[in-house]
């Protein structure tokens, strides 16, 4: 079938352009053939253009904002190409229309602080002729999603998502995030060989002070150097930070960690796809996160309290691979029956 995916493709961070990755292999490796549609919403667009001249910071800073501005902005530039040119490898198509099916998600398609707003297009406000509307593994964050046009199959990633639907009277699957749902293998070649293994990785989305915290401790206990992967660019340079890596980049420095301390949801996810010890911080109510950690029984990875011990508690990756085979063949199901 001739399938296409709605979802955050260009948003410069590693969980949207990588799940979409995964999301395209996935259909391609069952025999549908995959276009992703290179609709933008302007807010989230907007978020990672790297000139982005602040006003505010101006008035209460003068000069000093001035002289961090250019700075910043060349930083942030030279960290976007690595996005950009992984762009690339993704089959775009403007159009909404020559498809059996359009499906939408994964990442937060449905999150309005994300997207400025609820977006009507993810909600199901497009035209797509006779093609089926799928939202496939589809996030809110927390949020109720209104929709605003026909799905003709409702699969969600997070448990409290499911739980507002079915009791709205939806009839919804819980699926997992795509980069789960595929031969890891396909991770490993995007990774290549580590240029430096043994080293303790912090990747601090938010929360960034706790995360670099327990990070360090980790460290110390295991008397290993601690790397730093910045979720975005600054205008200084610190050592032991990566602040320009691609999604490659950041798939490789996982591989290459001996344990990893994160606060995001796809740090935990490729963590436990490298099959790597990771302590997770929780963010708010951590939806998210939360739900996948208590659907592989890794809830006690989750740590606020900065308990670097928990780091040595053994986990059983080969139970956790079983539980990512069932999450493969649940999504194929709900695939198969969906695309009738």
């Amino acid at each position: 079938m001739k399938i296409g995916i709605l979802t955050l493709h260009y948003a410069h961070n590693y969980g949207a352009m990588l799940q979409t990755y995964a999301s395209v292999r996935l259909l391609s490796s069952l025999g549908h053939s995959v276009r992703v549609i290179d609709y933008r919403n302007p807010a989230v667009e907007a978020s990672y253009w790297p000139w982005r001249f602040d006003g505010g910071r101006l008035r209460s800073e003068g000069f000093t904002y001035l002289l961090k501005y250019v700075p910043e902005s060349l930083s942030r530039s030279i960290r976007s190409r690595g996005f950009r040119r992984f762009i690339r490898r993704f089959p775009l198509t403007r159009s909404f229309e020559g498809f059996d099916a359009v499906l939408v998600g994964s990442d937060q398609v449905w999150n309005p602080r994300w997207t400025g707003g609820p977006d009507p297009v993810y909600h199901g406000a497009f035209e797509c002729g006779e093609a089926k509307k799928i939202a496939w593994s589809a996030s809110s964050d927390g949020a109720d999603p209104v929709f605003q046009g026909r799905f003709d199959a409702l699969s969600v990633r997070e448990k409290a998502l499911f739980d507002s639907l079915t009791a709205r009277g939806e009839e919804v699957a819980l699926l997992q995030d795509p980069v789960l749902l595929v031969d890891p293998t396909i991770w490993n070649d995007l990774a290549g060989v580590p240029s430096a293994k043994g080293y303790v990785l912090a990747y601090p989305m938010l929360e960034g002070e706790k995360v670099v915290s327990l990070a360090r401790k980790v460290a110390e206990n295991k008397g290993l150097p601690l790397i730093i992967l910045s979720p975005r660019a600054s205008w200084r340079c610190r050592k032991g930070t990566e602040q320009w890596a691609s999604p490659e980049r950041f798939l490789s420095l996982v591989a290459g960690a001996s344990c990893v301390v994160t606060s995001s949801f796809h740090g935990v996810a490729f963590s436990i796809v490298f099959q790597k010890p990771f302590l997770s911080v929780p963010v708010g109510e951590n939806v998210r996160t939360g739900s996948l950690l208590g659907k592989v029984g890794l809830s006690s990875r989750l740590v606020n309290d900065g308990r670097a011990e928990v780091m040595d508690e053994p986990i059983d990756y080969e139970r956790v691979s079983e539980i990512l085979r069932s999450f493969r063949s649940e999504a194929e199901a709900f695939l198969d029956n969906a695309l009738k």
